[in-house]
């Protein structure tokens, strides 16, 4: 006859609590990585996930940019920033970084969700679809799939289609 003795879950203060600590803990040792490297491009841009995380936004930004001024070509940067200013429903700058990290690696879905979700937030339906038709068209090989635009209603989405289309056919 054995006994077990469950003891209780924590509470999900202590939880995010732990996490929080989890997460200081990492940007302190990136922070000892950027002592030995202050060009250290990957330990800018954990610390800018890491702010994130730990919802400094002031943080993540400051990191975030150092890391798009060491190499301008890396879209984890530029995507990080455009998560950040998202967050802060500031969807025209967000917009903006995520348009970067789209010229950094375009045949990322991700990146063309990003941009379709900023568009739509903007209520610009037409550059959001185009976008989700891009996410589709970049037969993501990581195994991530793109979101559809299929949470656009019908109507939208013909209403779209009609109006490109008439647009193009008034150039003609």
């Amino acid at each position: 006859f054995f006994l077990m003795i469950r003891r209780p879950p924590r509470s999900t203060q202590s939880r995010s609590s732990a996490a929080s600590d989890v997460y200081k803990r990492q940007v302190l040792y990136f922070r000892k990585a950027l002592k030995l490297d202050r060009n250290c491009l990957a330990a800018w841009t954990l610390i800018g996930h890491e702010y994130l995380e730990m919802k400094n936004i002031a943080g993540a930004i400051e990191a975030y940019r150092n890391a798009v001024e060491i190499d301008q070509k890396d879209f984890r940067a530029w995507y990080g920033l455009g998560q950040t200013y998202e967050l802060q429903n500031m969807n025209h700058y967000a917009l903006y970084y995520f348009t970067r990290a789209v010229i950094s690696r375009p045949r990322d879905a991700r990146m063309w969700n990003a941009m379709g979700s900023c568009y739509e937030k903007l209520d610009k339906k037409s550059e959001a679809l185009k976008c989700y038709e891009r996410a589709e068209n970049c037969k993501d090989k990581e195994g991530i799939t793109p979101v559809s635009y299929t949470h656009l209603t019908l109507p939208t989405i013909y209403s779209v289609q009609i109006s490109v289309v008439a647009v193009s056919l008034k150039k003609k």
